[in-house]
């Protein structure tokens, strides 16, 4: 089993690291499982962004990349 010789991987090189080094392992390992429980789904950048009314249209972006790249040369020698 994975599971089974990474926990004895771990618990081998936990027998070889001194006290202060452990305490550090078990306080990651803590943080982790905190990390784990406080873990919410992320909100979507349109949802973010609804209350401020913005509207950009493909045309919006069609001219932006326009902007953008319209000194961008076509070909580049490399």
């Amino acid at each position: 089993m994975v599971a089974t010789s990474v926990k004895d991987s771990l618990l081998g090189i936990l027998e070889e690291l001194p006290l202060e080094s452990q305490q550090e392992i078990l306080y990651f390992a803590r943080l982790l499982q905190m990390v784990k429980i406080v873990k919410c789904p992320r909100q979507s950048l349109e949802g973010l962004c609804a209350d401020l009314n913005i509207n950009i249209t493909e045309a919006d972006i069609k001219e932006a990349r326009k902007e953008m790249f319209g000194n961008f040369p076509k070909e580049i020698e490399i």
